[in-house]
């Protein structure tokens, strides 16, 4: 019968203490300095500070089992959150917190020499917004006009509810930097337009005047769809082509309309080497569907 009672005892105990993991929204990085507050009654005045978040978990103690209970999370530059009452006795051991980011996201653009990048156009990219990509190293969008850097290099953004990365483009360089991870007062570092030369071959003969064209992949920008414009030029009588001013990135390149074949390259290696390509027939390059998450 002690030992019972001991067991629950300990077991009380356990559940009187929870872990709380608290992040930035978009970075998903720990949100340090953040006050917690807890309050075991209804109403403003019930909540007193308990303490202040770190890069670790932050641990809040229930001092009575049986009583209910309600923390909040304040910091500046996040809007605040606050939990829905829980019993101490039902308590989950873990809340997983993510603070709306408020801060804008500031950083400084460098060209690929090391140089900053004045003039760079910059953009935040989110789920509902198509970007477009020409070959004179600019892009534009359908929601609004990018951004562009002063002589500093520097930029600033607002935070955007689906924002994910930001994308930018300069005469030397291209770049896409995702959210996750950012910390303020970073680097984005450019990498250089790449040249594609090749020659293309169907069933081992020269393809002579064949209408190619580059597309990107899906998912170039993470959740935002990338479209190339003018991308688009003919082979020469002996098959041999010229791509200019290409981002740096996976793209898929396209014989004939509609595709009669197409390849995937890499132009992220930006190897000075040309392409050989020979088709077979007919060849449709496919990404392979991934799993529901």
């Amino acid at each position: 019968m002690r030992l019972a009672v001991l067991l629950a005892l300990a077991l009380t105990s356990i559940a009187q203490e929870i872990k709380l993991r608290v992040t930035d929204s978009f970075t998903h990085l720990p949100v340090e300095g953040a006050e917690v507050f807890l309050a075991r009654a209804a109403g403003e005045k019930a909540f007193q500070k308990v303490g202040e978040t770190s890069s670790r978990f932050f641990t809040l103690q229930l001092s009575d089992g049986a009583a209910t209970y309600q923390f909040e999370i304040r910091r500046d530059g996040y809007d605040s959150f606050r939990s829905a009452r829980f019993s101490a006795k039902d308590a989950s051991a873990f809340y997983d917190v993510a603070l709306a980011r408020l801060l804008d996201f500031q950083g400084v653009i460098v060209a690929p020499t090391g140089q900053l990048a004045a003039d760079a156009q910059y953009f935040l990219c989110t789920d509902l917004t198509q970007v477009t990509l020409r070959p004179d190293r600019t892009f534009f969008t359908r929601s609004r006009a990018p951004d562009m850097t002063g002589p500093s290099g520097k930029f600033r953004l607002s935070p955007e509810s689906t924002g994910h990365g930001i994308l930018v483009a300069h005469d030397l360089g291209y770049a896409y930097a995702p959210l996750a991870g950012w910390t303020n007062g970073s680097q984005i570092r450019l990498k250089p337009w790449t040249q594609m030369t090749g020659r293309m071959l169907v069933d081992g003969a020269p393809a002579k005047s064949q209408e190619i064209r580059l597309t990107p992949i899906e998912n170039a920008i993470g959740r935002t769809r990338l479209a190339f414009l003018n991308f688009e030029t003919r082979t020469d009588t002996n098959g041999f082509f010229t791509f200019t001013n290409v981002p740096p990135i996976q793209v898929v390149l396209e014989r004939g309309t509609p595709p009669q074949n197409s390849r995937l390259i890499d132009a992220s290696l930006n190897t000075a080497a040309p392409l050989q390509i020979d088709f077979r027939g007919r060849e449709i390059y496919s990404i392979p569907e991934l799993p529901a998450r």
